[in-house]
């Protein structure tokens, strides 16, 4: 539980479960990492190496949900699936 700092009520209650099973969470993903993540999960398909660059560059929140919205917004938002 100590290992990281909770953002929200449901990684805290995954902390307490967690502590009681001795299970150690992973650390955060890097912000290419959560980027390439997002890519893959809403469209299919990697982020251009600027995208991940420019990313990287700011990894902020803000910066995340701008690229979440464009994604939802994007005619391949679930093509895959």
């Amino acid at each position: 539980p100590d290992a990281h700092t909770t953002i929200n009520p449901i990684d805290d209650y995954f902390d307490r479960v967690y502590a009681l099973e001795s299970i150690v969470a992973n650390e955060a993903a890097t912000p290419e990492l959560q980027l390439r993540r997002l890519y893959v999960d809403l469209v299919g398909y990697l982020p251009s190496q600027t995208e991940l660059e420019t990313f990287v560059a700011s990894p902020t929140e803000q910066h995340y949900a701008q690229i979440v919205d464009q994604l939802l917004a994007s005619p391949h938002y679930a093509q895959r699936w």
